[in-house]
């Protein structure tokens, strides 16, 4: 999970929040399920800090950092998805998208890795 704020014009990360995948066990290696209650609960943390859930992140083994059907089919709105490419070398290319309201397709977003 990506916990930060939006300012005029741009999303600032503040934290990286790994989540436990809740995915029935044998679909775990091909996909990422976050458990809506652990949601709730780091939103509900978050109230009155300033800070709030921006996005989510995840890795796709072996494929670009580009969202799958699925990935398009499970996204909501406002969010960022922050997609890494991922292979035995390491981590690869850094991709994140947000979801268009009027194409319901998403649209790549500009990353800056600042420190």
């Amino acid at each position: 999970m990506i916990v930060g704020r939006d300012t005029a014009n741009r999303r600032v990360v503040d934290h990286l929040l790994p989540l436990p995948n809740v995915a029935p066990p044998h679909e775990r290696t091909r996909r990422f399920e976050i458990d809506p209650l652990s949601l709730m609960k780091i939103e509900r943390a978050l109230d009155g800090t300033g800070l709030s859930v921006v996005g989510f992140y995840h890795s796709h083994p072996d494929h670009p950092a580009v969202p799958s059907e699925t990935d398009l089919r499970e996204a909501w709105l406002v969010y960022s998805y922050v997609i890494v490419s991922a292979s035995r070398a390491g981590p690869g290319e850094l991709s994140s998208f947000v979801l268009d309201e009027t194409s319901k397709q998403f649209v790549l977003e500009g990353v800056e890795v600042t420190q």
